[in-house]
Parts: structure tokens; sequence; C-alpha cells
């Protein structure tokens, strides 16, 4: 179970990096 959250945390941090550059390169 944990594994599966970590993951999760991993997944939702990327979304975030990916959402910074897409304001960036407006994407949006």
């Amino acid at each position: 179970m944990t594994k599966v959250i970590g993951e999760l945390a991993a997944a939702i941090e990327l979304m975030d990096h990916a959402d910074s550059l897409g304001s960036i390169m407006k994407f949006d």
C-alpha cells in the first residue's frame, strides 16, 4: 500500500511540473 501512495505522490509531482511547463509554453 505504501508503494502505491509513493507512486501516486510522484505522479502528482510530475503533473505539477508538467503544469508549470505548460504555463510557460502556453499549452493551456
